[in-house]
């Protein structure tokens, strides 16, 4: 008979296990100004989840030698899916010392490797499911379930977390690989057109004689494919979707505060397929080549829209508003070579009258002895020329808080508070 008692034979296997189980952390710490606002509480989970992502890839690789692509735009948006689940499995603490918050995050590797099956195995179903559904749509010559179909295997496989998927029933064939070489058959038939390459009109007005994309194969239109425009700063200008009739308008966009000759660059945008907020993930970033021409490059020509401004900035505490903040001159420079923007004068009909009040107040925090210097903006842009003319009134509050034993640096604050002002003149423009 053994000498060990069960209630001890089960510590030791716990107590093994405990120690044998390794922990995938991440965390993260933001300092306060006082009590955690939400803004700061999502940031300290945003940045724990950087690092839990961090960690993550370091351990697929150490424990399973799969090395992720990070530099992979396609494989870093699916990949968060995994990453989803692994925090929201995850053992969360939070603490708060002096004025910062500490968030941190733990998972051990056997949760973590559980999670990793679950995910593999829904990641292998879904690409084998849209590959019969491929195969299906591709003996049919159903066009547009090819185009949605095949891009669907492709997510779903790349994103799969080991040894590639392969086609059902012929191991030695990858489903990436052979629905790549069909795809890009398709892609080679793919005629993308437009009515002209010309973007005119004045500054956030409606476009004049807008042009139409369409797009085709063997004169068949494609309907549901989405195209994104993205601006030379990156930026997405419009993301719009073919009709019935393969037909994409541009009829309801604005022109942007851009300069005239500026381009846009048009793309078809199959990540939206399956990652509806990923922005832009092009045919290309799925190693399809575009051999006809698919992207679309335009050009703006533009016609300065003519303003007036009426600005304001009054302190109602013991502060000094220094001539930078208080004089227009530099909303004038700002509205002219940022939003490209031109002066009424003479008699020349405003398209915009534009109205913009500043209160520059201060505030003691006794509690957490910090100084609080708030700056409470008002916005009110009239649209004259818009169809139908248009008032947008916004508002928007700027504050920074200082250490009560320290001198504020005014100069600073100020051109950081100019800067909120620029910022949110041009986006009170936009809502028009």
């Amino acid at each position: 008979m053994s000498r060990y008692k069960p209630s001890l034979i089960i510590l030791v296997f716990l107590i093994t296990s405990a120690i044998n189980a390794q922990i995938i952390s991440g965390s993260a710490t933001v300092e306060l100004n006082g009590p955690a606002s939400q803004e700061q509480t999502l940031e300290a989970q945003e940045l724990s989840r950087k690092e839990m992502k961090s960690e993550l890839v370091r351990w697929l690789s150490n424990s399973f030698e799969i090395d992720f692509d990070t530099s992979s735009l396609l494989k870093n948006q699916l990949f968060e899916r995994f990453i989803d689940s692994c925090m929201f499995h995850a053992q969360k603490e939070s603490s708060f010392k002096g004025k910062s918050l500490t968030l941190n995050y733990h998972l051990t590797t056997d949760k973590a490797e559980q999670l990793l099956g679950t995910y593999n195995s829904t990641m292998e179903a879904m690409s084998i499911e849209a590959w019969n559904n491929f195969i299906l749509a591709n003996t049919q010559e159903r066009y547009d379930d090819i185009y949605k179909e095949g891009f669907k295997v492709l997510s779903y496989a790349s994103a799969y977390l080991g040894n590639p998927v392969t086609v059902p029933g012929i191991d030695e064939k990858y489903l990436v690989d052979s629905c790549k070489t069909i795809l890009q058959s398709f892609f080679d038939r793919l005629k993308i057109t437009s009515s002209n390459m010309i973007l005119q009109g004045k500054s956030g007005q409606i476009l004049n004689d807008a042009p139409k994309i369409t797009v085709q194969i063997d004169s068949t239109a494609l309907q549901g494919i989405e195209f994104c425009g993205i601006l030379p700063n990156g930026k997405i200008y419009f993301t719009a979707v073919s009709d019935h009739n393969g037909e994409v308008s541009l009829d309801d966009l604005k022109i942007p505060f851009v300069t005239n000759g500026t381009l846009l660059y048009v793309s078809l945008n199959p990540g939206s397929i399956v990652m509806k907020k990923a922005g832009l993930v092009k045919a290309q970033d799925y190693g399809i080549l575009l051999r006809n021409s698919q992207d679309q490059t335009f050009i703006f020509k533009v016609s300065r829209s003519v303003y007036t401004l009426d600005y304001g900035a009054v302190s109602v505490s013991n502060i000094k508003i220094p001539s930078e903040y208080s004089s227009d001159s530099y909303l004038h420079n700002f509205l002219r070579d940022s939003c490209y923007m031109q002066k009424a004068s003479g008699s020349v009909p405003p398209d915009l009258v534009i109205t913009v009040k500043s209160q520059v107040s201060k505030y003691d925090y006794d509690e957490t002895e910090r100084t609080a210097i708030k700056f409470s903006n008002q916005f009110i842009i009239k649209g004259l020329s818009t169809n139908p003319p248009k008032t947008e009134k916004m508002q928007s509050t700027f504050e920074k808080q200082y250490e009560q034993n320290i001198t504020i640096p005014y100069g600073l604050l100020f051109w950081e508070a100019n800067a909120h002002l620029r910022e949110n003149i041009k986006k009170a423009i936009s809502q028009l």
